[in-house]
């Protein structure tokens, strides 16, 4: 598996609120993918549903959906937070539909019970 950036070097990079990448990490994790490790590779957009009475609750709900997204990952699986309850996860390797599959289903059980 190709190694994504070392944390430090994408510092700038890094969503304060969910401590996810944020749009310009996923774009140098992307990059750096595509020349580590060419091949298929699963990209997952994930929408979340943010329901709350305030910034605050809406706020909880990314960090909480954040780390259910982040808990589901290998460990070098890029998650990033892209927009307001909008979280992309990629995991390259995939060449095989089965783990695809089920990494999907692993998502939609986890975030939506």
């Amino acid at each position: 598996m190709g190694q994504l950036p070392d944390p430090q070097d994408l510092l700038g990079s890094i969503d304060p609120e969910p401590g996810l990448l944020d749009r310009r990490g996923l774009e140098t994790a992307l990059v750096q993918l595509a020349s580590d490790q060419p091949g298929p590779t699963l990209v997952v957009d994930i929408g979340i549903t943010l329901i709350s009475t305030g910034t605050a609750n809406a706020r909880a709900n990314e960090r909480e959906g954040g780390a259910r997204l982040s808990a589901l990952c290998r460990g070098d699986d890029p998650v990033a937070r892209t927009g307001p309850g909008v979280f992309v996860l990629v995991a390259p390797g995939m060449e095989d539909p089965a783990p695809a599959d089920a990494l999907v289903g692993r998502i939609r059980r986890a975030l939506y019970p």
